[in-house]
């Protein structure tokens, strides 16, 4: 029957199944054989009917052209998933100034440049032909409908971008991270140092810190409200893998991936996430960025970060030093107000961040159709990390 489907249709069935299994999420995570109290249930089986009688199974034209008069209009949510998977993203960036630079980005970008809100370099850079003429783009760029100092957002990157790349405009597009009280409240955890579904044997230090190291089973949600270094991590996942943290997540020698077709991991972060960065990295980062915020809770962010990168022994880099390889990403979607990196290789995944900046000259972004079919940032909302209106 997949045949006769067109492609519209094979995609809100796609979007439905992932609905229900959101739905039908229990939010367990198994680590090293080891059932915590989250966990998702298995995801539906396309194409499944329940046992129906024919008169059950029959088709009452009258009746479903008065449900088709009477359904509902889709959630902001649901709008904000179809049209992830309609469009295809591998950034959503509101600064985007020092990431675009000399970029390979395969899919849509979706930016806003700052949105009038925030006017600062890192913001309004974006606009900078060096940020945008050095990028090799193999997509569309989506903007909302929306003004900067009396010029509309698309004028503005038209002046950017290649002719054949088009500048596509929708009414609604909001790139936003959870805060770190709405990832406690979401997670009910208890205080300010306090985590859920943390594997068996793995347990939290007195400052917050956690560090998951090796192996680990995840199908569902782990809450940390402290921070978080993920090293050389080997994830078992069926559905994906999504951690929430209120401080830094941290990640070094790389992640990797075993299970089924639709495996991913998901960091969701209220201050930052660090891939392939070590104390020394971070810090040069930030003593370069600082004051190109748009106020001091950038700088702040960044003082953070350093300060909880020098507290981890272990923090290493896994990049390749000699320009030919490194460590590629795929399978992840990252949500921040800050991601950076300095890893070489592919990122396969989706980046939703206010700032985000990678290594200059080996950057290459690329989406990951799995997050077509998976749920997305479902503990805190999707729509509290990015909304999407066509």
């Amino acid at each position: 029957m997949t045949n006769l489907l067109s492609t519209d249709c094979a995609l809100k069935l796609r979007q439905l199944l992932v609905l229900l299994s959101m739905f039908s999420m229990t939010s367990v995570l198994s680590s090293c054989g080891a059932t915590s109290q989250f966990s998702d249930a298995a995801p539906p089986v396309a194409g499944a009917v329940e046992n129906s009688s024919t008169e059950e199974t029959a088709i009452d034209e009258s009746s479903t052209a008065e449900n088709a008069e009477t359904a509902l209009p889709p959630t902001p949510e649901q709008e904000t998933i179809e049209t992830i998977a309609k469009i295809e993203p591998s950034l959503a960036v509101r600064a985007t100034s020092c990431l675009l630079c000399h970029a390979q980005v395969k899919g849509a970008i979706m930016t806003d440049l700052g949105g009038g809100e925030k006017t600062s370099s890192i913001y309004l850079g974006g606009q900078t032909a060096m940020s945008w003429s050095s990028m090799n783009l193999n997509g569309k760029v989506i903007v909302p409908k929306k003004k900067i100092a009396n010029t509309w957002i698309r004028e503005l990157v038209e002046g950017l971008v290649a002719t054949s790349n088009p500048v596509e405009e929708v009414t609604t597009l909001k790139i936003k991270y959870p805060s770190a009280a709405l990832i406690r409240a979401s997670a009910q955890l208890s205080g300010a140092i306090s985590a859920k579904g943390l594997p068996s044997g793995i347990t939290q230090q007195s400052n917050g810190f956690v560090e998951i190291s090796g192996n680990l089973n995840c199908s569902g949600d782990i809450a940390i409200s402290g921070f978080l270094h993920l090293k050389s991590l080997s994830l078992t996942t069926t559905n994906g893998c999504r951690i929430y943290v209120t401080g830094n997540i941290f990640v070094s020698g790389g992640i990797k991936q075993t299970g089924g077709a639709l495996r991913n991991i998901q960091l969701v972060s209220a201050s930052g996430i660090y891939l392939e960065m070590d104390s020394g990295d971070i810090s040069a980062r930030a003593t370069h960025m600082k004051g190109q915020g748009q106020d001091s809770s950038f700088d702040n962010l960044l003082t953070t970060a350093v300060q909880q990168a020098a507290s981890i022994s272990s923090l290493a880099n896994n990049r390749s030093t000699n320009g030919t390889g490194g460590t590629s990403f795929e399978r992840i979607l990252v949500n921040a107000p800050i991601v950076q990196s300095r890893a070489q290789g592919l990122f396969k995944g989706f980046v939703i961040a206010d700032f985000a900046a990678f290594r200059i000259g080996s950057l290459q972004f690329e989406f990951d159709p799995v997050f077509k079919d998976v749920p997305l940032i479902t503990l805190t909302g999707l729509n509290n990390s990015i909304e999407v209106k066509k």
